[in-house]
């Protein structure tokens, strides 16, 4: 949506930048949280791949987000990664790659599950480069909540006084 904010009206214009229907709870760079910004992440349902095979698994009653995307919103272009129909990717995050870096240039990071397997993991993949694939994939013992639910600080931004 879009508001003139140095305008006396109080209409807004809604624009659509892209065709596809992604799920909620996307991310930004958080550098850049509320100023303009050119990147978004988010989950997206994407279809079987040409050749990859069904696989039976107990579907959630919600959609099913098998892929991470980053939308260039200037350029209205997309690059997606994309796991196997039956991987479950949860809420995804942005976190830089250094203090200085240009925005978009980073990690996203979110909790997967395989459905068929019952079995979690943490997808680590280049921002800047969604469809080359995860750059790791860490394994984890037990099943994981779907989202990574935070924000990335630098270290020591947050630091707290020593307990008396």
């Amino acid at each position: 949506l879009s508001f003139d904010l140095g305008g006396d009206s109080d209409q807004w214009q809604e624009q659509t930048l892209f065709d596809t229907v992604i799920g909620d709870l996307g991310d930004i760079d958080p550098r850049r949280m509320g100023r303009e910004h050119r990147y978004c992440y988010g989950g997206h349902e994407t279809g079987l791949a040409p050749g990859e095979q069904a696989v039976d698994f107990p579907r959630p009653p919600w959609p099913v987000s098998n892929a991470y995307v980053r939308f260039d919103v200037r350029e209205r272009a997309l690059d997606m990664l994309r796991l196997p129909d039956h991987v479950s990717l949860g809420e995804c995050s942005f976190v830089p790659r250094a203090p200085d870096a240009a925005e978009g240039e980073g990690y996203l990071v979110g909790v997967g599950e395989d459905l068929g397997a019952g079995k979690s993991f943490l997808v680590i993949a280049d921002a800047m480069n969604l469809s080359a694939g995860p750059l790791a994939i860490a394994h984890v013992p037990m099943r994981a909540g779907p989202q990574v639910h935070g924000c990335w600080v630098p270290e020591g931004a947050m630091a707290l006084p020593p307990i008396a």
